[in-house]
């Protein structure tokens, strides 16, 4: 009896410490995450604007030539630039996006599929399945700069250019809100635009 009491003891301190444990790096994530909460809806408000803006001057396509915008009749191979973690502990966030881009994959069997994947988690599991990865940007932590970003963004440019592919797309995580986040996959290139009614633009100096 009283070795059972002194187990049931034990095992009760061992839970308080894990919930101290939990509770600081929750206090952690939550520092951690109020920066780019605070930058996040500006850099959305940007974005929005700009992507309306190249869609209404792309919106009669027809006469655009420049090679960004080129549409490749025979689609045989496509680029998928993977976005995860580089460690777990986050949930759904890396298995959701993981899932998403193994569908596309299977679905799209018929053509030349290279992955770039940004982040551990998604290198991992498709090395593990056989896919190809060009490349691996590994070891950011989360720690992401401008100039990560344009690297990432000028191999993708390029691979498009040299008809490495006819097509690239993106598979990340759309942010919504800290319990909130929806998986995406995203055409990068080439660049078009629905159809709709075109709008002049007045230029001033």
């Amino acid at each position: 009896m009283a070795q059972s009491l002194r187990e049931i003891k034990n095992r009760i301190r061992g839970i308080g410490n894990v919930n101290k444990v939990t509770y600081a790096m929750e206090m952690i994530s939550i520092a951690k995450l109020r920066p780019v909460k605070n930058k996040l809806p500006l850099s959305k408000q940007f974005s929005f604007k700009i992507e309306a803006l190249l869609n209404n001057l792309l919106s009669d396509s027809e006469g655009v030539l420049h090679p960004l915008a080129e549409k490749r009749e025979n689609i045989c191979k496509v680029t998928v630039c993977l976005i995860t973690s580089d460690s777990g502990l986050c949930g759904n966030y890396n298995h959701n996006i993981i899932r998403m881009v193994e569908e596309f994959i299977n679905k799209r069997r018929e053509e030349k599929i290279t992955l770039i994947s940004v982040g551990k988690k998604g290198s991992a599991y498709f090395k593990r399945r056989g896919i190809n990865i060009a490349q691996a940007y590994t070891g950011l932590n989360g720690r992401y700069s401008d100039e990560v970003t344009n690297e990432i963004l000028k191999n993708l440019t390029d691979i498009f250019l040299s008809k490495g592919s006819d097509e690239v797309y993106v598979g990340y995580t759309y942010f919504e809100s800290a319990s909130r986040r929806r998986p995406m996959i995203e055409k990068l290139l080439n660049i078009n635009a629905p159809k709709k009614e075109k709008i002049d633009y007045i230029l001033e100096p």
